[in-house]
């Protein structure tokens, strides 16, 4: 939930100031895994931190020392704070295009998945979504699609969602799964028939 407001606060990017665009990138990387919690506080604790903290859904009176509590930490983590706060920032139907692209079909349909769709040719089908998920080039979301298909995928879900116009964001679905990335995916995939290769290419 944390990556769906970030994403429904990049939609609004060219309005927020300069320091709160900082505040989503420093949430994003640490949504990604890629920035720690200390990261985190000190840039929602740093300079304008009011505006910051109002992002994520701090209340009044923007007490600096709730980002330090346990509980408002949990809440920010679990996204439910942050992902009310950023849809009053985007509201109305693109918002849900947006959740449905980062939740998919779950938690209720969680996909069963062949090891052999992504060890194919030398895995290239995760290779390609690794490529689409650090260049945030969602318009080669086709081309996964096809080397899913060419894989021996048979899952409708996953295949319609790589070809479907989107919107599509940093926390979609369909690359997570195919990246079984850790805490982003595993929860969706309800079995693997063999074990999944390492994201990157080989050879």
């Amino acid at each position: 939930m944390l990556l769906f407001a970030c994403a429904c606060l990049r939609e609004v990017w060219t309005s927020l100031p300069g320091h709160c665009q900082e505040a989503v990138e420093t949430v994003q990387r640490f949504a990604d895994g890629e920035a720690s919690q200390g990261e985190v506080q000190r840039c929602l604790l740093g300079s304008e931190s009011r505006s910051k903290l109002r992002l994520f859904g701090c209340t009044p009176p923007y007490d600096t020392g709730l980002i330090l509590d346990e509980s408002w930490w949990s809440a920010l983590t679990r996204g439910q704070v942050a992902a009310r706060a950023a849809v009053s920032h985007f509201p109305g139907p693109a918002g849900a295009d947006l959740l449905r692209d980062v939740l998919g079909p779950f938690p209720f349909r969680p996909l069963r998945m062949h090891g052999s769709w992504f060890h194919w040719d030398r895995g290239i089908a995760p290779a390609i979504a690794q490529e689409i998920r650090a260049e945030l080039a969602f318009e080669r979301l086709p081309i996964l699609a096809d080397a899913l298909l060419d894989a021996g995928c048979t899952n409708e879900e996953l295949l319609q969602h790589c070809r479907s116009k989107g919107p599509h964001v940093l926390g979609c679905w369909a690359l997570d799964v195919v990246l079984y990335r850790e805490g982003a995916a595993k929860h969706r995939v309800a079995g693997v028939d063999q074990p999944l290769p390492a994201t990157k290419r080989t050879g």
